[in-house]
């Protein structure tokens, strides 16, 4: 081959060398250039979504913009996701009592007197269905405290016993609703029966009360074995007569039967100023002189609501609740005014004294609620709160174990 030949075939050569190496530029311009819009297209969308869901910020300096028909405003988006209303089943009568429903159980401790209830509902008329409230759109449940008054007594009793993620329907009688009492700016007539579906969300116990540090008194110890004589009054308030490490027990023998206590340790200083008084008989004899059924009590502890046993003892904590069969020192509306008065709660209107907490709680029933009940039921007289009979309180024996 020829020299000339050779320096041609070489000059080709070099040409598609660089023809090659263009194409290749061309190439690799175009993948950055796809590059550089996949990510400016994923920051314009970022922006956009920016500006569809983004609040204001606290800088209030920005200048404003205005609107025009081609204009989005922000969405809020919590507006939108409004909870499903479940489905009211009219009672095939109107309720003359109160009719509970579980439809769904939930889970955890029954809600007691006391508790905090959260919950959604909705309430129709139980004659015609037609819906009168519900909370079903609110961003937040209603909390309810229940026995304090604050909702119609249908909710205050028919509340009671549910459960966290449970569901209950009440059918609630007019009497247990809003009675003759037609409501304005809204479509309750006088003497509507109402049907609730209420979904629970949480049943929140109260907190436990605070307890206080007690000041004994100096008087002296009576014999455990009750054969001190019946002693009505003393120079001064009890020195500490019982072991706070040992459980008591008060029981009581009235004319209508015998009521047992167990005697709550948490409060030693209460406690023993009741065994001290009982086991000095001052107690035997005496009469239960107020059966008020407007809070559900029955209060003893002398012969009427002003005897004492000469002397007061200290408030040993509050924040109280009060809850059927509780049994609570009384006192005056005063501070640290107790004495030897006490009474015994007997259905869940005494409830309505949690918001005071300051009747120091020292003893629940075990044995003989029907007994406080039936003292209860004979409120009478012309104050409607002293029994229609007599009932004597024959003795209070102690037993520690």
């Amino acid at each position: 081959m020829g020299t000339a030949k050779r320096e041609r075939q070489k000059a080709n050569r070099q040409l598609r060398l660089e023809e090659l190496a263009k194409q290749a530029r061309k190439q690799k311009s175009k993948r950055v250039g796809l590059r550089i819009g996949i990510i400016l297209g994923a920051v314009v969308a970022l922006v956009g979504a920016l500006v569809l869901f983004g609040g204001d910020d606290d800088d209030t300096s920005s200048t404003s913009t205005s609107l025009d028909a081609s204009t989005t405003l922000p969405v809020d988006v919590s507006t939108t996701l409004v909870r499903p209303k479940p489905e009211v089943k009219l009672p095939e009568e109107l309720p003359t009592e109160l009719v509970i429903t579980d439809i769904v159980e939930g889970e955890g401790d029954p809600a007691e007197a006391g508790d905090t209830v959260s919950v959604r509902y909705v309430g129709v008329l139980s004659a015609t269905g037609e819906e009168f409230d519900s909370n079903f759109g609110s961003p937040t449940p209603f909390d309810v405290v229940l026995g304090q008054g604050n909702v119609i007594q249908g909710w205050d009793e028919g509340l009671i016993g549910v459960k966290a993620g449970g569901t209950r329907q009440l059918d609630i009688p007019a009497d247990l609703a809003y009675g003759d009492n037609p409501q304005p700016g809204s479509i309750i007539q006088a003497g509507d029966a109402l049907t609730f579906v209420v979904e629970v969300e949480a049943v929140t116990p109260p907190p436990p009360p605070t307890i206080s540090e007690f000041t004994y008194g100096t008087g002296e110890c009576p014999e455990a074995d009750g054969s001190s004589p019946k002693t009505s009054t003393f120079a001064d308030a009890p020195q500490l007569c019982i072991d706070p490490t040992k459980q008591y027990t008060a029981t009581f023998e009235t004319s209508k039967g015998t009521i047992v206590v167990e005697l709550d340790m948490s409060v030693p200083g209460t406690v023993n100023n009741f065994v001290t008084l009982a086991r000095y008989h001052y107690y035997d004899g005496t009469v239960i002189f107020r059966a008020d059924p407007s809070i559900d009590i029955i209060q003893g502890g002398g012969l009427t609501n002003t005897d004492s046993p000469g002397y007061t003892i200290p408030d040993e904590g509050t924040g109280f609740r009060y809850a059927e069969g509780s049994l609570s020192m009384a006192r005056t509306g005063a501070p640290n005014s107790a004495g030897g008065q006490w009474f015994f709660s007997g259905g869940p209107a005494t409830s309505v004294l949690d918001g005071q907490g300051t009747y120091v709680v020292f003893g629940n029933v075990t044995e003989g609620l029907d007994v406080v009940q039936a003292i209860l039921a004979l409120a009478g007289g012309d104050d409607g709160q002293t029994p229609t009979e007599e009932v004597t309180l024959i003795t209070v024996t102690i037993t520690e174990s």
